[in-house]
């Protein structure tokens, strides 16, 4: 709703009668012609968000891994570049704090995998030691997650034979706990002290509850579970998103009101990705069209409050990002028809494995689509790095969750592009399909909050 503008009227003089009630009624008349366009112009679609980069994108800051494994930071418009340097160390994959002050990622050297945290507001650009060391590096941290208070990081660790799932002080002065053990293993934070986790795949071993950071499973949801990957929470706490499978292994995603207020169930016909959006009014997901173990087919929306679904995207999905002003969502289509496509698909997203793929024979285009309508606001074919295409797009649901791609302003989003010489460059795309734009090198990147 927007507030009619506020006009003091001055004095008319001696005019009276007709005369003034004429002008009163000229003012009136302006007053609404005012009020009109901008109603129109805030309830409207079409211009949202092209109006350039919001003052939020251009000072906000974006995480860099570069060529050789270097950390840096960057501002979103390109300068205040500020380097992390640690001799012999290869980072991947850097968090941003929820409140956008430090930086998590994970280190590896020649003998470990680390933990790092570094303070981006310091005026040194000075590499912080490892809040946690964890074994060698083939069995230390692979994955990490900001709790939303910012007083914790949940990480994931290879074990011999299964993941843990860890937990530890973001300023390392209390040491990491195991809280879950499993093969595979996902969560979504709760709240600062509780994670909603899912282990084990669908398999007789697997478990969905929400477990406490004492590692007390404070309520296991006891359901046959179908194929998905990450659980969801509603950012408002009161809805949690998860697939289950009934006696002749069909599949539903199940939407339902934590207090057990509300439950609905969508039938799928096969693996899902589960999306949450940033106002926790809806769940996007996306499943094949035909019966499959691949989580990849056209992308749909669920009402949390009424479970009322619609079709957004009716073509094959592979990953999908929601803006934070949940009014767009950047997805990346399979490039078909190509019988190269059919191969790829089933080398980069195996279920619940890690995945081994050839970024060279995925065609992706990048769309962004209106949520409201269904319209596609702008689409480009992009070829994105190696470590893009190998290590997080199998994984996008969960790392959805804990690394930003879009702007703060939901003007656009930043994208390891690969050029026709294979070299990597950060990017920035905009949403409405003006030209994207380099700022750096690298081979992934996240923005800040």
């Amino acid at each position: 709703m927007v507030n009619a503008p506020q006009v003091e009227l001055q004095p008319v003089g001696r005019a009276t009668g007709g005369r003034l009630r004429r002008r009163l009624l000229r003012v009136g008349l302006v007053l609404a012609i005012v009020v009109a366009v901008l109603v129109a112009l805030v309830g409207s679609s079409a211009i949202h968000p092209d109006r350039g980069p919001s003052d939020s994108d251009r000072t906000a800051r974006i995480a860099v891994v570069g060529p050789e494994g270097g950390l840096s930071t960057i501002a979103g418009d390109g300068t205040d570049a500020r380097a992390y340097p640690l001799p012999g160390v290869a980072f991947q994959f850097p968090a941003w704090s929820p409140d956008g002050s430090h930086v998590a990622a994970i280190g590896r050297d020649a003998s470990q995998g680390s933990v790092f945290v570094v303070d981006d507001r310091a005026t040194l650009t000075t590499m912080a030691a490892p809040i946690v060391a964890a074994g060698n590096p083939d069995q230390g941290p692979i994955y990490l997650y900001w709790s939303p208070d910012g007083r914790r990081i949940a990480f994931l660790t290879s074990e011999p034979n299964e993941l843990a799932l860890q937990v530890v002080s973001a300023d390392g002065t209390e040491p990491a706990a195991v809280i879950r053990r499993g093969q595979p293993l996902y969560w979504d934070w709760i709240d600062g002290s509780h994670l909603l986790v899912h282990s084990g795949g669908g398999g007789l071993d697997a478990f969905l509850g929400e477990v406490g950071v004492d590692a007390t499973e404070v309520s296991p949801i006891a359901v046959a579970l179908g194929p998905f990957q990450a659980p969801g929470i509603s950012s408002d706490g009161r809805y949690r998103a998860y697939v289950v499978a009934d006696a002749a292994q069909s599949a539903s995603v199940v939407v339902e009101a934590r207090d057990g207020s509300a439950r609905h169930a969508t039938a799928v016909l096969g693996a899902s990705a589960l999306g949450w959006s940033p106002d926790g009014a809806q769940l996007a997901y996306m499943a094949p069209a035909q019966p499959s173990s691949l989580p990849v087919g056209p992308l749909h929306l669920i009402d949390a409050g009424s479970g009322a679904t619609r079709l957004l995207l009716d073509e094959p999905v592979l990953a999908y990002f929601w803006a934070p002003d949940a009014r767009t969502i950047a997805a990346l289509r399979i490039v078909l028809p190509s019988d190269d496509n059919v191969v790829a698909i089933a080398a980069v997203v195996p279920l619940g494995a890690r995945p081994i793929a050839q970024s060279g024979g995925l065609s992706l285009e990048l769309a962004f689509v209106d949520v409201a309508t269904g319209t596609i606001r702008s689409e480009r074919p992009v070829r994105l790095s190696d470590i893009v295409v190998r290590q997080f797009l199998p994984f996008f649901d969960q790392y959805a969750l804990s690394h930003r791609l879009w702007s703060p302003g939901s003007e656009a989003i930043v994208l390891p592009l690969v050029d026709d010489a294979g070299a990597a460059h950060i990017t920035i795309v905009p949403a409405d399909g003006s030209e994207p734009r380099q700022i750096a090198d690298g081979v992934a990147a996240f923005w800040s909050p």
